[in-house]
């Protein structure tokens, strides 16, 4: 598998995730990466983040990897979460 492929599933695995992943656990879902390989993806994905001036990272919490929000933008999501959910129903 080529490494721009994986750098797009461990970003996606990042994304939809609402827990930190660990290598562990990146590894049970994509067993053919070894574990090195992997800590480098996301080394480069931060690097890709930072220089395309992204509002996110990836950061190292609780033992894992988490994709989260550049602090500097924290005061908006604190507005976004402050917000009433609005609330749809289904017929």
């Amino acid at each position: 598998m080529e490494q721009a492929q994986l750098k797009r599933i461990i970003e996606g695995l990042l994304f939809l995730s609402h827990e930190s992943l660990s290598i562990t656990r990146l590894r049970e879902i994509v067993p053919e990466v070894d574990a090195q390989l992997l800590r480098e993806l996301v080394e480069q994905l931060n690097t890709e983040y930072r220089h395309a001036d992204h509002a996110f990272q990836i950061q190292e919490v609780a033992g894992g990897y988490q994709l989260v929000t550049d602090p500097e933008f924290s005061p908006w999501m604190k507005r976004l979460l402050q917000l009433p959910r609005e609330h749809v129903l289904s017929k």
